[in-house]
Formats: C-alpha cells, sequence, structure tokens
C-alpha cells in the first residue's frame, strides 16, 4: 500500500493534509535502548538524511538532482501494479532465505519482505509480523501499525490499488553498523474511509520515496526507523 501506505493509506488527518504527508512530516524524539533519559536518536537522523541521500544519487558525483533524472528514476525504478489479492485468504509472508544475515544483499532482501510485511498489513489489519520485524523504538512503524488495524482492506476502508509497489533499494553501511538507505514507493489509484459509515475519499497514483535505517538483531536485519517522503 506503505507508512507514510510508511507505507500508508492516503487518509486525511484532522489538519486536512493527506495521512502520508502528515505522518512523513511528523518529527520526533526516541530513546536510545540501555541508555537512561531521553535522548534524539542522531545516528539515525544522520542515517537517514545523508546515507539515504548517497543511495538516492547512487553515490555519484552528480548532485544536480535534475527533475528529469527524478522522474526516470521514478519510471525505471517502480513495477507495474499486481493485482490485488482476496484479503480474506492472504496469509502472513515469510522471511525468505536471503533476507537472513548482515549482508547489503540481505538488507536489500529484507526492504522488499518488509514491503511485502506492510501490503499484509494493510490488507488483513493484522500488524504484529511487521511489528515483530520493526525495531521496539521504531516510531513510525508504531504509526503506521496503529493506522492500518482501523484502516484496511479486509474491514473496507481500503479499495483498489493501495498496495505499495518498489524499486531496487539502495543501501549503504553506517559507522554505527546500521544499514541506511532509500527505495522508490508507488501506489495506484484506491478509495478509503476511515470508519464503516464514513464517506470513501479517492486518491490519484502517487510516487513516494522511502528513506530508513536497518538494525542488526541476532544476526539479521530489523527495521530500524523508516520516513516517506512525497515526490
Amino acid at each position: 500500500m506503505g507508512p507514510y501506505r510508511s507505507r500508508v493509506p492516503v487518509l486525511r488527518c484532522r489538519c486536512g493534509k493527506p495521512f502520508r504527508y502528515w505522518l512523513s512530516r511528523r518529527t520526533e524524539r526516541m530513546t536510545d535502548q540501555g541508555t537512561t533519559g531521553a535522548v534524539v536518536r542522531r545516528s539515525v537522523a544522520q542515517l537517514l538524511a545523508t546515507l539515504a541521500v548517497c543511495a538516492l544519487a547512487s553515490c555519484s558525483d552528480d548532485e544536480s538532482g535534475s527533475s528529469d533524472s527524478r522522474a526516470a528514476a521514478s519510471t525505471t525504478d517502480t513495477p507495474a501494479a499486481a493485482p490485488t489479492a482476496d484479503p480474506t485468504k492472504v496469509q502472513p509472508p515469510v522471511r525468505p532465505g536471503a533476507a537472513h544475515g548482515l549482508s547489503l544483499a540481505a538488507g536489500t532482501a529484507f526492504v522488499r519482505y518488509y514491503t511485502d510485511l506492510l501490503n499484509y498489513s494493510s490488507e488483513t489489519g493484522d500488524t504484529r509480523p511487521m511489528l515483530a520485524e520493526s525495531d521496539p523504538g521504531c516510531r513510525r512503524c508504531r504509526l503506521y501499525a496503529d493506522f492500518v488495524v482501523r484502516t484496511n482492506a479486509r474491514n473496507n476502508g481500503l479499495v483498489g490499488d493501495y498496495r505499495e509497489r518498489i524499486g531496487e533499494p539502495k543501501l549503504k553501511l553506517g559507522t554505527t553498523g546500521r544499514l541506511g538507505g532509500s527505495v522508490t514507493v508507488a501506489v495506484g489509484a484506491y478509495s478509503s474511509k476511515a470508519t464503516g459509515d464514513s464517506e470513501a475519499v479517492s486518491h490519484r497514483p502517487e510516487t513516494f520515496v522511502r528513506q530508513f535505517a536497518l538494525s542488526p538483531v541476532a544476526g539479521r536485519w530489523i527495521m530500524y526507523e523508516m520516513k516517506l517522503i512525497r515526490q
């Protein structure tokens, strides 16, 4: 679909902005595990702000970021829409063998697997598999989970081409031992409604960039934090 379908459906929040936009702009303070007191995760901010930017630019010398090149990247990297599965028959995704380990290749496979988990959550409202692969301190992971529990395809809150399709993830190892990177995210046209008796809201196809940081846990990557940016 993507919380911000970070994969999060583009419902409207009370301020009138699309929910994806609101969630992607939300600032946050987080607490590092194993320490006392409130501490801003500066290492994550650096990963999301610098490593992901480097990945988006493919770490090249050309940082001009012309509109033509960005448009070409969105068109090339984003797969065509896939048929939407029956949400009453969808099974939770299983971590593939390629997503085990702490290599860059394993990180790439994990990003694809995590996108499947986000899509599964938006289809069924079952967020347990996605949260099991997320750091407990990942605030946007929790915000996304809280949203799709209430609004999902199974309860008819989402109808249409709401599933996320991603391009090729771009990853780079940071000095903290985490992976930072980004990936293009596209959703098609769909409708959404917050409650069963709400009026349905139509949404046009959109493209985003998700910036993320992955953390090593027990010999495998999990989602440490993520941020969705509208293009």
